[in-house]
């Protein structure tokens, strides 16, 4: 049987990779005058592709598919990642740990989980948070991302880049394990139990609102200033519990409500397309940023931003519209397996 894609799914990444296209274009072309709420919004995306991609790995688990090709998919994902870590950021990879390699290591791990009992993994999630806590106060969460270049790569001293490489992967990177990990398989789980949700909506219904309104609360009263990390908007670094149980909170009440509902309509299809070419639209977008915004932009005020991000995403659509509508869909289709999957394609 043919794998289904879920619009739903590609209607909530497609969400992520326009908040992300503009938190990530922020941190290099804007003037740095962000209001609170412009940054808690960019600050969504990133937990949001994370937590997708476990509701991903659930869904997909509905057909047959062994665990042999999501293993292969997930080894991809990490060929993706070290190949944006050498030819965009040309940086070693797996030195900083970015949003792709927390997706990759949540398949792994819902492989392993996944006929575990959901008090097994309950209990993960709460000794991921534990561990999480525990890691940034005995080892200090270091603020200042230090990237390596490659071309100073032979002058490092190897066991501290080592120690350094492991404290990003588990600790201070980017997107280090402990916290991250949890939000794939909280996604798995929305799926899993998604009979127990429908059963007692109205129930899954206070909760979810509860938990909303209270991270919205904590996040509106909050009184600490979370700088800017190498520029970047977003407000988890460190993790930012409060934005996980937004973002899980507000996952759980939008798909509790559409999961079963089936939907033909043309504008949704349409804004979903990159959704269902997130990976591409993830690659590509790295690559303007770096190679085109950050040359050719600097400190745009707000409104000149916003100009250039509406450009950059329509020039985003009209390239999927491209690869979908036209012939260039058939050259895709005749590409190495391999290479269309590492290219997202």
């Amino acid at each position: 049987m043919k794998q289904e894609r879920n619009i739903w799914i590609d209607f909530i990444r497609s969400i992520a990779i326009i908040i992300m296209i503009i938190a990530n274009s922020a941190a290099v072309i804007g003037n740095k005058e962000y209001s609170y709420f412009f940054r808690i919004i960019c600050s969504l995306a990133a937990p949001l592709f994370v937590l997708i991609s476990g509701i991903s790995f659930s869904v997909s688990s509905k057909y047959p598919s062994s665990s042999d090709t999501k293993t292969k998919s997930a080894f991809y994902l990490l060929i993706t990642a070290s190949c944006i870590d050498l030819f965009i950021w040309q940086i070693p990879p797996f030195n900083t740990f970015d949003v792709l390699y927390i997706i990759a290591f949540g398949i792994f791990l819902n492989i392993f989980l996944k006929h575990k009992t959901l008090l097994y993994v309950f209990s993960f999630i709460i000794f991921s948070i534990g561990l999480t806590v525990y890691l940034q106060v005995v080892l200090l969460y270091r603020f200042d991302m230090q990237e390596i270049s490659l071309n100073n790569i032979l002058q490092v001293n190897k066991t501290d880049y080592i120690i350094s490489s492991i404290r990003n992967m588990f600790v201070d990177g980017w997107f280090p394990i402990f916290p991250w990990i949890c939000l794939p398989l909280i996604g798995t789980l929305i799926v899993k139990y998604q009979h127990f949700s429908q059963s007692y909506k109205l129930y899954t219904y206070v909760f979810s609102l509860i938990t909303f309104f209270v991270s919205i609360y904590g996040l509106g009263t909050s009184s600490t200033i979370v700088p800017f990390r190498n520029g970047y908007v977003e407000l988890f670094y460190p993790a930012s519990f409060l934005i996980f149980m937004l973002v899980c909170s507000g996952a759980l009440l939008f798909f509790t409500s559409t999961f079963s509902y089936r939907i033909s309509n043309p504008l949704i299809s349409f804004f979903s397309m990159i959704g269902k070419y997130s990976l591409f639209i993830y690659i590509l977008h790295i690559a303007i940023i770096h190679f085109v915004l950050d040359v050719y932009f600097n400190s745009l005020d707000a409104s000149s931003f916003a100009i250039v991000m509406v450009i950059f995403t329509v020039s985003l659509y009209v390239m999927i519209a491209i690869l979908e509508f036209t012939k260039a869909k058939q050259f895709i289709q005749k590409l190495p397996f391999s290479i269309s999957k590492i290219i997202g394609l």
